[in-house]
């Protein structure tokens, strides 16, 4: 028997080495394009800490952005880099919340959900996605909703006895849809107490200053036929009571109010077609506001101020990117933005009512020079009034280790004049030209990884930005 399993080894062998070889054919892997240079994704615990908070309460952790908070219930504004709020645009599912009077956004009136994903670009880098942020721009998407399992969520926070939040959520799968319906509700009144200098002797008064906030938010993917379409519908409604400030000046009693109603929608269509990779959106945006202002002294009014605003906006975009060659990906974008401003001051029957149309053509190529070094360049037309700005620009990012990456950023940006700088009454100048940048940062991260569990992250960025006002 040993003599037989020797044999039978012998011709096994033989008949193993026998055998012809196969030629596995030679395939491609190619990751899906991505505008990801200098790129910097807020930390996913901390998106989870404060998914209840505004998003000015989660900016204000993140490097170069000072928030300018009025406390509880107040306005929130950001400075990147040392710039202005107008200066800093914010990105909703794809669709810019910027509002169209005063070019500016009131980060208090955001809500993030344990859903959303949030990213950063500072400075030039923004122009990947979008023209108009000279300071920075800030993304907000859908995480994989694929991957997120049905449940409940009901949060409730009490700072004071006053002041309480309540916050709940609900995520729904039905074979193909998925959808997340989020309520939030927050009411409470901001006590405080200051010299009044006005009258003799200097007295130490108490002000409140009450607010009320809701929102409601709608987040629904379907697939179908090889097509992803997204829906994310929000609907919110805020009162506010500002502190007034110059009372210790003054001896007239300050009432000041502000009640805003908005609505947002957008609707995105994602499809391959011939190895392209076709993102559809279309999205709307209203916005309603009313403000008062009143000095009475002795239940007699002295001076008030009465105004209400009006806007929408139609917003439509297409977005095309595909593979050309092994190192070389090509994005193709464009968009169009219908925006209607309205502003009436109702004690003189005075103001302005405007509609203005503008578009965006961006060509970018990203080339994969080798492991090591990558740039994306990029070429963004603005298009308004039968004006066309063209803005080139220039990213670079250099992989030195793992651990180790350098980004170079250079190219031109502009922010264009805001409704109220041109036609507001008075102050407006409908000649106001937009406001040109030439932009150059470098970006050096550290990344250190321990281990899946544990990596820090430091980040050192140098920021250059010349802006020019036309006048």
């Amino acid at each position: 028997m040993r003599y037989i399993f020797s044999i039978l080894f012998f011709f096994g062998i033989i008949t193993v080495y026998a055998q012809d070889t196969i030629v596995l054919k030679e395939i491609t892997v190619e990751d899906n394009y991505t505008k990801n240079i200098n790129k910097i994704i807020v930390d996913s615990i901390t998106q989870q800490i404060h998914h209840q908070n505004s998003l000015g309460d989660l900016l204000s952790y993140e490097p170069g952005i000072i928030l300018k908070n009025q406390g509880s219930g107040g306005i929130q504004t950001i400075s990147i880099m040392g710039t202005h709020n107008q200066h800093s645009q914010i990105l909703w599912f794809g669709m810019p919340l910027n509002e169209s009077l005063n070019g500016q956004f009131d980060y208090s009136q955001l809500h993030i959900s344990s859903i959303h994903s949030t990213s950063l670009y500072y400075g030039i880098s923004s122009i990947q996605q979008f023209t108009g942020s000279l300071g920075g721009l800030i993304c907000i998407e859908n995480q994989q909703l694929d991957s997120i399992k049905p449940h409940s969520t009901i949060f409730l926070r009490y700072e004071s006895l006053k002041n309480k939040t309540i916050y709940l959520d609900h995520i729904t799968k039905i074979k193909k849809i998925i959808t997340i319906h989020s309520i939030r509700y927050e009411t409470g009144e901001q006590e405080f107490d200051f010299l009044n200098t006005a009258l003799l002797p200097t007295l130490v008064c108490t002000s409140k200053t009450p607010f009320t906030s809701f929102s409601y938010q709608n987040n629904s993917q379907y697939k179908w036929n090889k097509t992803t379409y997204q829906l994310n519908v929000e609907l919110s409604e805020h009162h506010r009571t500002f502190a007034p400030l110059m009372t210790s000046y003054f001896k007239a009693e300050h009432n000041e109010n502000q009640d805003n109603k908005a609505i947002k929608a957008v609707l995105k269509a994602n499809r391959m077609i011939r190895k392209w990779n076709v993102e559809a959106l279309v999205g709307t945006r209203i916005n309603n506001m009313n403000y008062t202002l009143q000095h009475s002294i002795s239940n007699n009014l002295v001076s008030s101020i009465s105004s209400e605003s009006k806007e929408n906006s139609l917003f439509f975009s297409v977005n095309a990117n595909k593979q050309l060659a092994r190192k070389i990906k090509t994005n193709t974008y464009f968009n169009f933005n219908q925006e209607y401003g309205q502003f009436l001051d109702l004690k003189y029957n005075m103001g302005f009512c405007k509609t203005r149309y503008q578009s965006n053509v961006n060509q970018s190529f990203q080339l994969y020079w080798n492991k090591f070094f990558r740039q994306n360049i990029i070429i963004n037309a603005h298009i308004m009034a039968n004006q066309i700005n063209v803005l080139p620009a220039l990213i670079s990012s250099i992989h030195l280790s793992n651990n180790v990456t350098i980004y170079y950023s250079v190219g031109y940006n502009q922010r264009i004049p805001s409704l109220n700088e041109l036609y507001f009454t008075p102050g407006g100048n409908k000649h106001l030209l937009p406001e040109k940048s030439f932009q150059n940062d470098i970006t050096l991260k550290f990344n250190f990884l321990k281990n899946t569990a544990q990596s820090s992250t430091f980040i050192i960025n140098p920021y250059i930005s010349q802006i020019k006002n036309w006048i």
